[in-house]
């Protein structure tokens, strides 16, 4: 009997100590479970005081290290509990990434942009009770917040919150991102890094960019989501951005916008025209910029290449097309060695554009024609850089009879790889009342397939579109390896059930591992007790 009591006195200490913690750490059934925890070890701790009250307090009197035992074990209970709260604030935080493309972290661009906020921003949720979005949203906010006292993240049921659903123009599950400062407001498309990202870049933008898309050449359509050479993904990752995107038909229109940021030429299956070339030229001239994205431009009997019209505006600055296609040998599984015309480059030039792409991160393109730097180029005002080449395998076939008609290509031995398919050439201009800019960019691509819907989304071709046209605004800030969505690779449970897992783990097994040390000790001392 007597045993029983002591193990009844040991089991409530422990239902008392864990008992305490978690009521003051949980709540709902948690919470509840934490309070009966407290009654039962307040049950047993009084069994074994109502057994052993007379024995415990001649003990209590008589033996001071029993004494200072309690005390010890009371200054122990304030230390765990001490560390507990440390543990589960700021100050004891320390998270590591083990993850090969770091998902679970902010990017540099993201912690760039959150440390240096000049106003404060508010993230706003609406979503039911249990929604899963919910979880997720506050998981990604927290990591905003974290980095910067500017963030604040607020959550609204809308079901009990209507008047702020209609004040915001919001719905049920949208996530908004608003400037304190200037009301501007953002609605997320997508709960991820990348999307709360770039609204916070737009609602922090104070001057909206304009990018001119040429049309009328057989373009990729700006609002085309069918086909994959539409150019409408990259259309809305630009607006992501916080550009805005217009189409412009220099035949028709007859001359530039004088609010065009940048225009690009992105894909063209028809010659531009001398007037259009001139156009383009004045622009240059004045302080433009121009981003060129063309494919090779293959006759309609597909034996030979033809002249984009763009070869006099490239060659007044140091820059020319190769009429050629670059091939790749490449083996493949099952297949041994093959010619490949789609690309793979993890090559690239020391520009802020491409500085943080390197071997690990490959672009791809397709049908690409070289773009080489002119020889013998006079010059010295004119820097020009090469972005992306091929690798060593790769070589440009001229001859497009053997490539398209009887569809046997072989190297040439003209060239050999690696081979440049991207070219940056700046320049600077006196700055004028009309011509405010300092200096003017021209940036060459010999494919547009990178940035169509096809490939853009491929590696990180994305980025390379990115980084280029935020480079060519003047917005070097901007570029970086943008964040990388969320993907399905780890088990999702809700907050109900990590909360009974991390009870379970810091609650339940600690206080069964300490029962069961009780019953060793009672069964221990009681052997002892015979043999003596």
């Amino acid at each position: 009997m007597k045993n029983l009591a002591r193990f009844f006195g040991g089991l409530g200490i422990i239902f008392l100590v864990f008992g305490l913690i978690a009521t003051l750490m949980f709540e709902g059934q948690l919470r509840a479970v934490g309070y009966a925890q407290l009654l039962l070890g307040v049950i047993g701790l009084s069994i074994f005081l109502f057994y052993f009250f007379g024995e415990f307090f001649k003990a209590l009197t008589r033996k001071r290290e029993v004494i200072f035992g309690i005390i010890g074990a009371f200054v122990i209970l304030l230390i765990l509990i001490g560390a507990n709260i440390v543990a589960h604030s700021k100050w004891g935080e320390r998270k590591y990434d083990t993850t090969i493309n770091k998902i679970h972290s902010l990017s540099p661009d993201t912690v760039t942009l959150v440390k240096n906020l000049t106003a404060p921003i508010t993230i706003v949720g609406f979503f039911s009770e249990g929604s899963r979005e919910k979880d997720l949203v506050k998981d990604l906010a927290e990591k905003y917040t974290y980095l910067s006292n500017q963030i604040t993240f607020n959550v609204y049921d809308p079901d009990h919150e209507p008047a702020l659903l209609k004040q915001f123009d919001a719905q049920n599950d949208q996530v908004l991102v608003r400037n304190e400062k200037t009301k501007k407001t953002i609605k997320l498309t997508a709960i991820s890094e990348q999307d709360l990202t770039t609204s916070l870049k737009r609602v922090l933008s104070t001057n909206q960019k304009t990018i001119y898309f040429l049309q009328g050449h057989g373009e990729g359509d700006l609002d085309d989501d069918k086909t994959g050479q539409g150019l409408l993904i990259q259309k809305v990752l630009l607006e992501n951005e916080g550009f805005k995107v217009v189409p412009l038909n220099l035949v028709a229109q007859r001359e530039i916008p004088k609010d065009a940021s940048i225009i690009a030429a992105w894909g063209a299956q028809r010659p531009y025209t001398k007037a259009e070339v001139d156009l383009l030229s004045t622009y240059l001239e004045k302080g433009g910029a121009l981003i060129i994205a063309q494919d090779p431009l293959l006759s309609t009997s597909k034996d030979k290449l033809i002249a984009t019209g763009l070869e006099p505006l490239l060659e007044k600055y140091g820059l020319q097309f190769k009429p050629s296609v670059v091939l790749e040998y490449q083996i493949q599984l099952l297949r041994g060695k093959v010619i490949n015309a789609k690309l793979a480059a993890a090559e690239y030039g020391e520009h802020p554009i491409t500085s943080r792409l390197g071997k690990q991160n490959v672009t791809e393109f397709f049908l690409v024609q070289p773009v080489l730097q002119t020889e013998n180029f006079k010059s010295k005002d004119i820097t020009r850089i090469a972005l992306a080449l091929t690798s060593q395998n790769t070589w440009a076939e001229t001859d497009m009879n053997a490539l398209f008609i009887t569809q046997k290509p072989s190297s040439d031995g003209k060239k050999s790889g690696p081979l440049p398919i991207g070219q940056i050439a700046e320049w600077p201009i006196t700055a004028t009342k009309d011509t405010p800019a300092s200096q003017s960019r021209l940036i060459v691509y010999g494919d547009a397939d990178f940035g169509t819907n096809q490939l853009i989304q491929s590696g990180f071709n994305r980025d390379l579109v990115l980084n280029t046209y935020g480079f060519v605004a003047g917005e070097e800030a901007t570029v970086s390896i943008r964040p990388k969505s969320w993907t399905t690779s780890t088990l999702e449970i809700d907050l109900p059930q990590r909360r009974l897992i991390y009870y379970a783990s810091v609650f339940v097994v600690p206080q069964l591992i300490m029962a069961l040390g009780v019953v060793i000790w009672l069964v221990r001392r009681g052997r002892s007790m015979r043999t003596t």
